[in-house]
């Protein structure tokens, strides 16, 4: 009986390494996704590994821009909507959390706090589309917090801001992702009991753009999201790798975002901005608005 014992546990452990060494892998992305955007066709892949307890939203393969009402219904634009269950490696490996992926035409909104501007946004200009997608997310959120009765930094609150002062220099959350050759603008928000949201859009006509959103759920009781985070980026990063908008040959966002906004930077061209910025922050406020966090990923 104790050589018996003995050799299960030596399976054990053998069958266990080969496991993990495996599980080290990045697991590989289902066959290619794609919906006709009125002639533009966004293509993507993802690990087909989805959570079996959470909704689904399948992809919509045709998709017409110009019945695109948001007023009549906010998810009118959803294109695919998916979760994944976040686990430690091993057959036994405990539960981490979840990620959802959130994938949305959107419509460029109104000018309406006219901070770099008074007219309407023209999304050619790459700096214009920032501020206009920082005006949107800005925007989102604030109403997602009034439908939930709730205030900035409670914990059932969404918080955005895309810039932050250190003394007198500027932070900016926006940032480039590349993608395929093609130029996102990335940010981020933070959203009820410590969820995490990762965003990324594109312009896909002067009136639409394309919106990719990545939320984070660790599980309540875990030590740390250190880990979680890397497992999960073992799911989100191989289908970021693989996006893709074949515009259609009219569409001159085709040259711009796959050539022209290449260069300069949205840091860059945020710090051009930087009076215009900085006048956002009371002059009181300043010296607190510290985010450790955000310098250290410049």
């Amino acid at each position: 009986m104790k050589y018996k014992r003995i050799a299960f546990i030596l399976v054990l452990t053998m069958l266990t390494s080969i496991f993990k060494a495996f599980s080290k892998q990045p697991p590989e992305t289902g066959a290619p996704r794609t919906t006709d955007l009125s002639g533009n066709r966004l293509t993507f892949a993802m690990v087909e590994d989805f959570s079996r307890d959470m909704p689904a939203r399948d992809l919509v393969t045709d998709f017409n821009l110009s019945q695109l009402n948001l007023k009549a219904n906010d998810e009118a634009g959803l294109l695919i909507q998916r979760w994944w269950d976040i686990k430690e490696p091993g057959w036994f490996g405990r539960e981490l959390g979840t990620v959802m992926l959130d994938i949305s035409v959107r419509e460029v909104v109104a000018n309406t706090s006219q901070r770099l501007q008074q007219e309407n946004f023209n999304t050619r200009d790459k700096l214009q589309f920032v501020f206009m997608y920082d005006e949107y997310l800005t925007q989102k959120y604030r109403s997602m917090n009034l439908a939930a009765g709730a205030e900035e930094h409670e914990d059932n609150a969404h918080y955005y801001s895309a810039f932050t002062l250190l003394g007198e220099k500027l932070l900016v959350k926006h940032k480039d992702y590349m993608a395929n050759g093609q130029n996102w603008v990335e940010s981020a928000a933070s959203g009820p009991s410590g969820t995490v949201h990762q965003l990324f859009a594109i312009p896909l006509t002067d009136d639409h753009f394309l919106e990719v959103t990545l939320i984070f759920a660790i599980n309540r009781g875990y030590p740390t999201g250190h880990y979680f985070l890397e497992r999960a980026d073992r799911i989100t990063e191989p289908f970021l790798d693989t996006l893709f908008i074949d515009y259609a040959r009219e569409n001159p966002y085709q040259s711009l975002v796959g050539e022209r906004w290449h260069t300069p930077s949205v840091k860059a061209l945020m710090q051009e901005q930087y009076d215009t910025i900085v006048k956002q922050f009371p002059a009181q406020e300043a010296p607190e608005a510290l985010d450790p966090a955000d310098e250290q990923s410049e």
